[in-house]
C-alpha cells in the first residue's frame, strides 16, 4: 500500500491548503537535516514530509493520491537501509524533484477552490429560461499582503527553515535535489508579523451576489458552471457550480422535453367527439376530441414543447 500523505503530515483528508502548509512547515523544521546531523531516520522522515507536501499541494497529484488504496494507518520511519523501495507513486514524485531543479523558483500559485450553490425554479421558468441571483461566501486574496499572510510593512528576517537560501536541499545517493521552501515561498526571507488585514490567512471572506443564467429547457439536476466565481487561491480562480432543481408542477408532468397533462372528459364527449380547451405552459388552447376517443389516448399539440421542436409536441392524455 502507498504511504498516506495526510497521515505523514498529520492533517485530515479534507484539510485546506493553509492547514497543509502550516503542518509541513512545522514538521520540516523539526526534522530538517541541519537540525539532525548524522541521523538517517530524521533524514528519511524529512524526505517523507517533503514528498507528502509536494503531493498534497498539487491538485492533480492530490486527486491521484486520494484514489489509491491506503494501508492500515500505521507508519514507521523509512531509512536508506529499508529493504523495500518507495512505492511507485512516491518514486514518480522523487523523479520530478530530481530533474536538475537547482534554482529556487517560487512555487506555483494554487488554484482556488470551487464553490457550490443551488437555485430552485418553476417548470414555466425552465421552459422559457430564467436569470437568478445566488449569494455565496467567496475567499478573495488579501489586497494588503497579496495572499502572503505577512505584514508587508514589517521588517523581513531570514527564513528559519531554509536559512535565507529560498530552497530545501537534500541528497539521494549521489544526486542532490532542491525544492522551493514553502515557508518563505522561495524568497529566503519572511516577516514575523501577521498581516493585519487578513490576520495571516492570506485571504478574506466576503458575501457576493452572482447572477446566473439558466437556459431554456434546462433539465432537473443540471449543474451550471460560472467560471472565475469560486475562491481565489493566488493562481487561477475557482468556479461556482450551481445546481438546478425544478419544482414539481401541480398539473403538468415532464418527460424529456414533452409536457404531459391529464384532461378528464365525459363518456359522451369520448363517444361522440367534442371541442375543449386545455392548459399549456403558454396559456389555454383549443383541442378537438375525435369521436371514439379511448381512455389514456395521447394527443400531441405540436409546437408546445419546452425547446423549439422540429417534430415534437406537448402531449395530452384523455
Amino acid at each position: 500500500m502507498a504511504p498516506d500523505a495526510y497521515e505523514i503530515l498529520d492533517v485530515p483528508r479534507n484539510a485546506g491548503a493553509n492547514e497543509i502548509r502550516k503542518a509541513y512547515r512545522k514538521l520540516a523544521l523539526d526534522f530538517h537535516p541541519d537540525r539532525n546531523p548524522g541521523d538517517p531516520e530524521a533524514e528519511a522522515r524529512f524526505k517523507e514530509i517533503v514528498i507528502a507536501y509536494e503531493t498534497l499541494r498539487d491538485p492533480a497529484k492530490r486527486a491521484a493520491h486520494d484514489s489509491l488504496p491506503r494501508g492500515s494507518g500505521t507508519r514507521s520511519p523509512r531509512t536508506d537501509k529499508d529493504s523495500g523501495p518507495f512505492d511507485q507513486e512516491w518514486e514518480d514524485i522523487f523523479s520530478q524533484i530530481f530533474r536538475g531543479r537547482r534554482g529556487a523558483k517560487k512555487p506555483a500559485r494554487e488554484r482556488g477552490g470551487d464553490l457550490q450553490s443551488r437555485v430552485e425554479i418553476t417548470l414555466e421558468e425552465a421552459a422559457a429560461g430564467v436569470s437568478r441571483e445566488v449569494s455565496v461566501d467567496r475567499l478573495t486574496v488579501c489586497g494588503q499582503c497579496r495572499g502572503e499572510g505577512t505584514d508587508p510593512e514589517a521588517a523581513a528576517v531570514a527564513c528559519r527553515l531554509c536559512g535565507e537560501t529560498g530552497e530545501i536541499r537534500f541528497h539521494r545517493g549521489l544526486a542532490e535535489a532542491a525544492i522551493p521552501c514553502a515557508t518563505c515561498m522561495g524568497s529566503g526571507t519572511q516577516s514575523r508579523k501577521k498581516c493585519p488585514g487578513c490576520r495571516g490567512a492570506g485571504r478574506l471572506s466576503q458575501r457576493e451576489r452572482i447572477r446566473v443564467k439558466v437556459a431554456a429547457a434546462v433539465v432537473d439536476g443540471t449543474q451550471l458552471r460560472v467560471r472565475g466565481k469560486g475562491n481565489e487561491g493566488g493562481g487561477e480562480t475557482g468556479d461556482l457550480l450551481v445546481g438546478v432543481r425544478i419544482k414539481a408542477h401541480k398539473i403538468f408532468e415532464r418527460s424529456g422535453n414533452d409536457i404531459f397533462f391529464n384532461q378528464p372528459i365525459t363518456i359522451v364527449q369520448a363517444a361522440l367527439g367534442d371541442e375543449t380547451t386545455v392548459p399549456t405552459l403558454g396559456g389555454r388552447v383549443k383541442v378537438r376530441i375525435p369521436a371514439g376517443t379511448q381512455t389514456g389516448q395521447i394527443f400531441r399539440l405540436r409546437g408546445k414543447r419546452l425547446s423549439p421542436p422540429a417534430d415534437g409536441a406537448r402531449a395530452i392524455s384523455w
